[in-house]
């Protein structure tokens, strides 16, 4: 079930600035000082990592609402690149990136153990680290999930840690004796390879620090207005957090000079607040960087597995033939005791260990993870180059002066990652190494058949395959005459036994489906009216509970989704029909129609009618398109926004559309990634069905069927016959 946009402004900039705020800041401060020669370049590399991070924040916002799915990245990858971006990013995240976080906390809660029991061991802090792993993992492994409760109290630990820092270090603590004037400018070895090593160095370590500006994202299916909240929100954050990460490191620098840091950098924080709260005051602020950090390590050993199990779930089937099995089984399998990914949780755990022991210092697991982890993001950010005029919709939001932003990021991140491969090769080469392997693994995999086959034309499963599990499915037609709230309606009574009388001659032919129209009420009204759709819901309710083995759907014409929606869930319908749900188009009697795909999702999600499908028509007859767009761009657009069947039809009733325009939506759907069948929506009948089947995967009849307002039992026998030769052979 998908989520209720129920957050505001306030309560998602809140979101943005916990996920971004990392407990790094606490130590990151000291492992730049070991680059930076002068004050000017700390603030330097803080400021720069905090626009490159807005530009990226920036394309995202506009990539989720081109895209509003969980996983905005993935899909982003997949849509704009195909299949084996999503997958790369995948095995990296297992392999690389998702280790190398955990492990990157690990050891920094070690550090801070050690000063806490007063140990320096080197082999101590790894110790540490390593049994807070486990410990994690233990507690996920027993069902116990690190609570949503605990997860803000954290928070607040870590926010209420900073702020008594940068108080105390501005407004009690003595003012560090400065040099009369920064002892070197410029990095050493002034020249661009050497200019360009010394911004690879800095910007490697402070991005660590702003990496959760990624995660964010997936809070946006729940943002009342998300395409002015969101953008607003994350844009807002990030520069929020820039500004408080500068305010820190100001802090710092006003007690410890840059040389003092250099030499002990794990102790920056401890120093400082020493240095304002005394010895006493500095344990406590120890105390609440070990607990922030524990909760950080807590949170991600949580989530992470959790992904891993996401992903290695839709692959796992077409694995099973395959040397790679038992890892795709591993990673996919649950506890049937404790409904956890604990395979998932036990790898990750392994790996991550693996990683803290293999590197043992925090600057080197973040050399390992950043170039393989950054270069997804910059495939990421790129993506809306392809997807912005694919995708995008007049309403939608786009961010200023495109396309500068995306270009900023991906530039100024290209050089970073050259940088930072050039000069720590042997690290950065060991991510990019383990993420490549995942290179001959999505070969092998793809070769392989999709194992979840239903027999609609032989496409992977769908949630069309659940409800419609044969071959080639015919729905017919219901057409009702005037409900009551209409001139000339002939009355309830009389209504409910005509679509008995149609349902028991589609269910004596064989029909897989009916869907229930209020075809007659002329004129059509755009919105129902709460008589209709109490009508409508009477009807249909009679007719589920005669239908036997024979789905059935409803539509409330001319153009009111979410009450179809309302209709099939308080009848026990199993799917409806929209005939405008993401192409803009008008008529002429009518004006333009509403298209809100997001929202109508998110009715179904309200209203707990998950299970009920959305059939979605595409450039719908009658109707005239607002905007060029291709048949298949309709289609895919459609697919994006989660349409359960393509409906495709010719310019009017009766009108069949050509074999050339199935084929066009069939490519659209293709290109989605998902699996979607194409229906025809119009015009199939005896003459025609042996062509348009062998192309479409399944049609919604009515014209064909009606003889005086009714449906008639010859036609319907003539056209199913043609069907259930097509299927037998």
């Amino acid at each position: 079930m998908t989520l209720k946009r129920k957050l505001g402004l306030s309560a998602v900039l809140a979101v943005v600035v916990g996920d971004i705020l990392g407990s790094g800041i606490f130590f990151t401060p000291g492992e730049l000082a070991a680059v930076a020669t002068s004050e000017w370049q700390v603030y330097f590399f803080w400021a720069l990592c905090g626009f490159i991070v807005l530009c990226g924040a920036l394309t995202l916002a506009e990539l989720s609402a081109l895209i509003p799915r969980a996983g905005v990245s993935y899909h982003a990858l997949t849509e704009a690149y195909g299949p084996f971006a999503g997958f790369m990013q995948a095995w990296m995240m297992v392999l690389v990136s998702g280790p190398g976080a955990i492990a990157g906390i690990a050891i920094l809660f070690g550090e801070l153990a050690n000063q806490v029991t007063g140990s320096g061991s080197a082999g101590m802090q790894l110790a540490w680290a390593t049994s807070a792993i486990v410990f994690f993992a233990l507690v996920n492994l027993r069902g116990a999930e690190w609570g949503g409760r605990t997860q803000v109290l954290l928070t607040v630990v870590k926010v209420a840690g900073l702020s008594a820092l940068i108080f105390g270090g501005i407004f009690l603590a003595t003012p560090a004796v400065k040099p009369m004037a920064d002892p070197e400018y410029l990095p050493a070895g002034g020249d661009l390879i050497g200019l360009l090593r010394f911004v690879g160095l800095g910007v490697a370590i402070v991005l660590f620090t702003y990496d959760g500006w990624i995660d964010a994202s997936n809070v946006a299916g729940e943002v009342k207005n998300p395409n002015r909240t969101f953008p607003t929100a994350l844009g807002l954050g990030v520069v929020l957090i820039t500004v408080v990460y500068l305010l820190v490191n100001f802090t710092f620098l006003r007690v410890l000079p840059l040389d003092e840091m250099r030499t002990d950098p794990t102790m920056v924080a401890s120093k400082v607040a020493e240095a304002a709260f005394g010895s006493v005051g500095g344990t406590a602020i120890n105390s609440l960087m070990w607990i922030s950090i524990f909760g950080a390590l807590g949170g991600l050993i949580m989530t992470l597995p959790r992904l891993y199990y996401a992903a290695a779930s839709e692959y796992v089937e077409r694995a099973s033939s395959t040397a790679v099995a038992p890892v795709f089984r591993a990673l996919a399998y649950l506890s049937p005791k404790t409904i956890v990914p604990s395979g998932a949780i036990l790898i990750a755990a392994a790996i991550s260990i693996m990683a803290l022991l293999f590197f043992g210092s925090f600057s080197r697991i973040v050399t390992f993870f950043v170039v393989p982890f950054q270069f997804m993001n910059i495939l990421m950010v790129a993506s809306i180059f392809r997807l912005r005029h694919r995708l995008g919709q007049a309403n939608t939001y786009h961010m200023p002066v495109y396309p500068l932003l995306p270009l900023i990021f991906i530039l100024v991140m290209s050089a970073f990652l050259i940088a930072a491969i050039y000069y720590n090769p042997i690290d950065s080469l060991i991510g990019v190494g383990l993420t490549v392997s995942g290179v001959p693994v999505y070969l092998l995999l793809r070769k392989q058949p999709d194992k979840r086959v239903s027999t609609i034309s032989g496409l992977p499963a769908s949630r069309f395959a659940g409800v419609f599990p044969g071959p080639k499915p015919i729905i017919g037609m219901i057409h009702l005459p005037p409900l009551p709230d209409y001139p000339n309606s002939p009355g309830i009574d009389a209504i409910i036994a005509g679509a008995l009388r149609d349902l028991r001659v589609l269910k004596d032919q064989k029909f897989d489906g009916v869907l229930i129209e209020n075809e007659y009420d002329q004129p059509h009204r755009i919105e129902a009216a709460p008589e209709t759709i109490a009508a409508m819901t009477q009807i249909t309710k009679v007719v589920v509970a005669e239908s036997g083995d024979i789905v059935v759907g409803c539509e409330i014409l001319l153009h009111d989704p979410e009450a179809s929606l309302t209709v099939a869930k308080e009848s026990g319908a199993q799917f409806i029909r929209t005939d405008y749900f993401v192409d803009q188009m008008m008529r002429p009697k009518y004006g333009e129609f509403r298209i809100d795909p997001v929202g109508l999702m998110d009715h179904r999600s309200n209203i707990d009618a998950h299970d009920i499908l959305v059939f979605a028509d595409i450039q719908v007859k009658y109707a005239t398109m607002l905007e060029d767009r291709p048949l298949s761009e309709s289609a895919r657009l459609a697919c994006t926004h989660r349409a359960d069947a393509i409906i495709v039809t010719g310019n009017a009733s009766g009108d069949a559309p050509s074999v050339k325009q199935i084929r066009q939506a069939a490519q659209g759907v293709a290109e989605s990634g998902r699996v979607v069948p194409v229906l025809v929506g119009s015009g199939l009948n005896k003459s025609n069905a042996r062509s348009l089947l062998s192309d479409a995967n399944g049609a919604i009849v009515g014209t064909a069927l009606m003889r005086a307002g009714a449906v008639d039992s010859l036609a319907a026998n003539q056209l199913i016959s043609q069907v259930l030769e097509l299927r037998s052979k």
